[in-house]
């Protein structure tokens, strides 16, 4: 055994040029994806760390619907459910009045959890206040002075800096829940619970458990947070999606030089077992060095990247702005993950091992002669036309690579996968720019758009809606959550049920929402999809029937019809595509009151003009509608653009990995096969080729090497692209962002250049003196 694994560490030595290629290509591999993991991690603990500066030390609220009231027992029971370490009760009330201002007001039951969640640090008694600074600075007051609440005079203990609330202009107080009830005339029940869970509990178990005490009871974890989740959870994701890509070709390419391995050396395993060797001896050479190679690369690695990882991680950072504070490295979880990549890159080699032991070394050579003998016959009836149709150089070029295509499949399939991925990864990048960008235009119609983040009924949207027509300098127009289905009436009389929603068209004119092409008193617009269907357009009058109104039971059930529809006759003043209509079918002008229903709320406010003054006067709403958020065109265009590129920026650091790989493991592939040629090469220098034409039927052989693989990654993907177009389009679409494939092409045609000293070496080989 010693003997064969000094045979097995010789072969390595003799050919340090696969060797290398071997070790660099499992080598990256192993940086890339620790350093992938430890980013992911990081930005994960960072995630979650920022949610405990800014919501405060737990992990879940509770409550009922529309914040109902929370009985004593219940709370009980949650504080004691499976997986529970603590929990801090609360009631809030989102209007009471203090000296003239609407506040939004927590009645607490002190606890530190509290304290964590709203940023303030005094013990809270009964004759106590504690306020935020939006609301110090209404008031004009702070921590020491006295505020009145109706009849009630409490003391300002602390003034805060709620980290959530004060950036949109919420005035916020704490107080006990005893003094809240006694201020606000509610009653003494908690109406949210602030859960922390035990270490290593689970989340769903806690959640499954709290639905076991009351099945109406609603709960919100904290890292369900959409702006942090959103950012983090899929970036991890797409993180290990690119980690087992660049895996799959990293085991493509060293199982593809492995193969050279084998091939190089089938005259030494003749010798082995014309002197008595066995199968299993020549398995356990190649076993040996596969393991001695492997082994290195990825020991090397795992030490290389605890080195680098500050720096690496850091330089990633500085684009995605996804970690703060310092970084951290995993040294065991890493460690286990290069135990893994060993044994996932063992496992490629040692299959390719046991597919080609029968090969190995007599078989192969019965086999390629009898391969040779085989095509013989078939060889001379296609010569001829071949030999005229191609030419004499390519003709001897293709004819002295097809033997070879099969035992380098690896290496065309590796060539072909990275095309292949990076073309259908810019190409999907360029198209979903492109939609989002298209998204955005449709829900940003004017600069400013403004919504709730709970709905806001019809009184209150109607009232800020009223307040915002007021302000000089600005134009507003109002849309409405969708009403019920109603029908319209066809010209043959038939009825089909339509959607709609309730707009200001005429506002929406003033700000070029809507073409100012016909102006009528009754007037609606048309999505696209309708007017087709309807075959109505700008012009055209159509009669919708009002909504029917019911009379429900307390179960929700209807119980009688209080108004019965009436047709009313439309003038279609505009056609929209269904997207800038929030996906409805038609949008009826709000003077047509009849077709307005209470349970109707705030979809969209549309702001245009000047920026400063419309912020100032949403401020001071939020004040009264806390629901109340807005944000602008170009904010949103930017952050989304912003994520979108920081994902193709990942992508192309992938890319960069795999060209690395690829390009190191082809050019000692190609190398290669050029060398173990060489015999046949120096027998068309016998049969009167010269070294110019050999050194070209070499270079052709090369390239075609190179664009086999890359024109079959252009044609997969191309099919892969179309195809899911496709399915999203249903037409058949070619959209190809080639400036990534290209370069790839480029960069592999590089490295075809600098194997030309090897081609001129072997082109000057002379069948009687072996080649050095």
């Amino acid at each position: 055994m010693k003997k064969l694994y000094q045979v097995s560490l010789a072969f390595m030595k003799r050919s340090k040029t696969l060797t290398f290629s071997c070790f660099i290509s499992v080598f990256i591999a192993v940086v890339f994806i620790i350093s992938m993991y430890n980013f992911s991690y990081n930005a994960k603990y960072s995630y979650k760390k920022s949610l405990s500066e800014a919501y405060g030390d737990y992990d879940m609220i509770v409550n009922y619907e529309n914040y109902g009231d929370i009985d004593k027992q219940t709370v009980e029971n949650i504080a004691k459910a499976k997986g529970v370490s603590k929990i801090a009760s609360g009631r809030f009330e989102d209007s009471v009045n203090i000296e003239n201002n609407n506040v939004y007001v927590i009645g607490a039951v002190d606890s530190d959890m509290m304290k964590s969640r709203y940023n303030y640090t005094v013990d809270l008694n009964n004759e106590e206040i504690v306020i935020n600074q939006v609301l110090a600075k209404s008031l004009n007051k702070k921590a020491g002075e006295t505020t009145n609440i109706g009849n009630y005079t409490l003391t300002i203990s602390e003034v805060f800096e709620d980290k959530i609330n004060s950036a949109n202009s919420v005035p916020m107080a704490i107080l006990t829940q005893d003094t809240l009830v006694k201020v606000a005339g509610t009653v003494n029940k908690a109406n949210f619970i602030m859960v922390k869970m035990k270490e290593n509990s689970s989340a769903s178990t806690a959640i499954s458990v709290i639905k076991l005490i009351d099945r109406k009871l609603e709960t919100l974890m904290v890292e369900d947070d959409p702006v942090y989740k959103d950012v983090v959870e899929s970036f991890s994701i797409y993180l290990n999606i690119l980690s087992v890509i660049v895996l799959l070709i990293s085991g493509l390419f060293v199982t593809s030089i492995f193969q050279n391995f084998m091939y190089k050396y089938n005259n030494d395993m003749l010798i082995i077992r014309a002197i008595g060797g066995t199968t299993s001896q020549i398995k356990y050479i190649f076993f040996i060095l596969i393991i001695v190679i492997n082994g290195i690369a990825c020991g090397t690695g795992y030490i290389a990247t605890i080195f680098l990882n500050r720096i690496v991680l850091q330089k990633l950072n500085q684009f995605l702005s996804l970690i703060k504070g310092e970084i951290t490295f995993l040294f065991l979880k890493s460690f286990f993950i290069t135990l893994i990549i060993f044994i996932v890159l063992l496992s490629f080699l040692f299959f390719s091992l046991l597919k080609n032991q029968k090969s190995l070394p007599l078989q192969a050579l019965v086999k390629n002669e009898v391969s040779k003998n085989g095509r013989k016959r078939k060889d001379k009836k296609i010569k001829l036309p071949l030999y005229k149709l191609l030419g004499k150089n390519l003709f001897l070029a293709i004819k002295f690579i097809v033997p070879k295509m099969k035992e380098n499949l690896y290496l065309t399939l590796t060539i072909m996968m990275i095309v292949l991925f990076s073309m259908v990864g810019a190409s999907l990048n360029s198209i979903i720019q492109n939609n989002n960008s298209k998204y955005i235009d449709s829900q940003y119609l004017t600069d400013i758009v403004v919504t709730g983040n709970y709905q806001l009924q019809l009184e209150d949207t109607l009232n800020i809606y009223g307040r915002l027509k007021q302000i000089d300098g600005i134009n507003t127009s109002l849309l409405l959550t969708n009403g019920p289905d109603t029908e319209i009436i066809l010209d043959n009389n038939t009825k089909q049920s339509i959607d709609y929603s309730i707009a200001d068209i005429e506002q929406m004119k003033v700000q070029s929402i809507l073409p100012n092409e016909i102006t009528q008193e009754n007037q609606i617009v048309l999505n696209t999809e309708c007017a087709t269907t309807f075959n109505k357009y700008v012009g055209d009058t159509i009669i919708i029937n009002t909504p029917v109104i019911y009379k429900y039971d307390k179960l929700g059930n209807k119980v009688a019809v209080l108004k019965e529809p009436t047709p009313q006759k439309f003038v279609v003043c505009a056609v929209l595509q269904k997207s800038e209509m929030g996906g409805s079918d038609v949008f009826i002008d709000i003077k047509n009151e009849d077709f307005i229903l209470p349970h109707m709320g705030m979809r969209n406010i549309y702001i245009d003009g000047d920026w400063n003054k419309a912020e100032s006067e949403l401020s001071k709403l939020k004040a009264v509608y806390p629901a109340l958020k807005w944000s602008n065109y170009q904010e949103a265009k930017e952050m989304s653009t912003k994520t979108l590129n920081d994902r193709f920026y990942l992508f192309e650091i992938v890319i960069g990995v795999l060209i690395i790989i690829a390009g190191i493991g082809w050019f000692n592939s190609m190398r290669n096969i050029i060398y173990s040629r060489k015999q046949e090469y120096s027998i068309l220098r016998v049969q009167g080729v010269s070294v110019i034409r050999l050194q070209i039927i070499i270079s052709i052989q090369v390239l075609i090497y190179l664009f086999v693989g890359v024109v079959l990654g252009i044609l997969v993907g191309t099919l892969i692209v179309s195809g899911m177009l496709y399915a999203d389009y249903n037409q058949f679409l070619i959209i190809i962002d080639a400036s990534t494939t290209l370069r790839i092409t480029l960069f592999m045609f590089g490295l075809s250049i600098l194997l030309y000293p090897s081609i001129r070496k072997v082109s000057k080989y002379s069948i009687m003196k072996p080649l050095e």
